[in-house]
């Protein structure tokens, strides 16, 4: 009986220690560590442009010019017109060419006193044989010329021919001289005057005209 019984406690001893066996096989499988979460990468954040200050437009200072003085013009002097010479019909030019040609010819210098509105067109010299010759125009087309010293071989040429019919005596300044011709044509003929010939002729003029011009004559020298 006993050894069944220690028959049957030995196999129940066994068993027992079979399933500690087992249970502690059991027991003792290793425990997984629980994996490691993968990391996520906390996003860096973008840098925030600041923006720069836009700076406040500065106000340009207006300059204002300081005001230079203007120079004081210097006034120029009127030219000075020989008295001998002021009363010829032209500019002060020409009434300067009058007084200077007295020194230059060898004899007395006469220039044409006309109303206003007559002007000088043209006056030739000849030193050489000592002649003047000067024409003289307004603008209703009539034309003087005046002729003074030597002057047959000078253009326009009033010795080619004459003038007719005679007229009578008229004064050439202080001198008398032969008026001559008719309507739109008319000569003065000085007759006598020393170391020259004085002529004058009036293209277009009325005979009181060519006579009054005559008259007036200016004695420059």
């Amino acid at each position: 009986m006993i050894s069944r019984a220690l028959g049957r406690t030995g196999l129940l001893g066994a068993a027992l220690a079979m399933s500690l066996v087992v249970g502690a096989c059991q027991g003792s499988a290793p425990t997984q560590a629980p994996a490691d979460p993968t990391p996520t990468a906390t996003p860096t954040p973008a840098p925030t442009n600041t923006p720069s200050p836009v700076p406040s437009p500065t106000d340009v200072p207006t300059l204002t010019p300081t005001p230079t003085a203007s120079p004081t013009p210097t006034p120029t002097p009127a030219p000075t017109v020989p008295a001998s010479a002021a009363v010829c019909t032209g500019s002060n030019t020409i009434k300067q060419w009058w007084a200077d040609q007295v020194p230059l010819l060898n004899f007395d210098l006469y220039c044409a006193v006309l109303p206003k509105g007559w002007g000088v067109v043209k006056i030739q010299v000849d030193y050489v044989k000592g002649g003047v010759v000067a024409e003289y125009a307004n603008g209703s087309g009539q034309k003087v010329e005046l002729y003074e010293g030597t002057f047959c071989h000078m253009y326009p040429n009033p010795c080619s021919s004459y003038i007719v019919p005679e007229i009578g005596d008229i004064p050439f300044g202080p001198l008398t001289a032969e008026l001559s011709g008719s309507s739109g044509l008319w000569q003065v003929y000085v007759k006598t005057a020393p170391n020259a010939i004085y002529a004058m002729i009036g293209h277009g003029t009325t005979q009181a005209q060519i006579t009054a011009f005559s008259a007036d004559v200016h004695l420059v020298s």
